[in-house]
């Protein structure tokens, strides 16, 4: 015959117990927040450098009148945006930015910063760039946005 053996482990937690140890070393959680706190407020204030984001809109609207607008233009600009998205991007109008603004930087480098998006259903594409410097993002950004209307057209 066999024995069922039943277990009646009890573990008892005394919470305030365990709230006086914790109080008990006040001082080293104290310190422990000081000093990570100090750490992150030196590496943010100067070990990290701000990256400022400017964006910029096209609206693309493909118009073989020039006197009304049809059904079927608005459906040819909507097709068009992921091309577009690709020509913006594309070296032509990267390199027409850089060599204007004499940046330090080659293509694949620039290119990184630049950001092309359009949501879905949308004629807008949205244009980002990134830099330390916000009023250069947004000049980059609205060049960008020139050269590349002129390119597209």
């Amino acid at each position: 015959m066999q024995e069922n053996k039943v277990s009646d482990d009890v573990i008892e937690i005394d919470l305030g117990e365990l709230f006086g140890r914790l109080l008990s070393k006040w001082w080293i959680i104290a310190t422990s927040t000081l000093v990570i706190g100090v750490a992150g407020f030196v590496i943010s204030s100067f070990a990290m450098t701000p990256k400022y984001e400017s964006t910029t809109s096209i609206y693309i609207l493909s118009k073989q009148n020039t006197d009304t607008l049809t059904y079927s233009d608005a459906q040819l600009s909507s097709q068009l945006t992921k091309d577009y998205k690709k020509l913006i991007t594309g070296r032509y109008v990267l390199e027409q930015v850089i060599e204007k603004y004499e940046l330090d930087e080659n293509y694949e480098s620039f290119v990184n910063r630049v950001t092309v998006e359009n949501e879905a259903d949308t004629r807008i594409i949205s244009i980002t760039v990134k830099d330390v410097n916000p009023s250069v993002a947004q000049e980059l950004a609205n060049e960008i946005r020139e050269v590349a209307s002129t390119h597209i057209q």
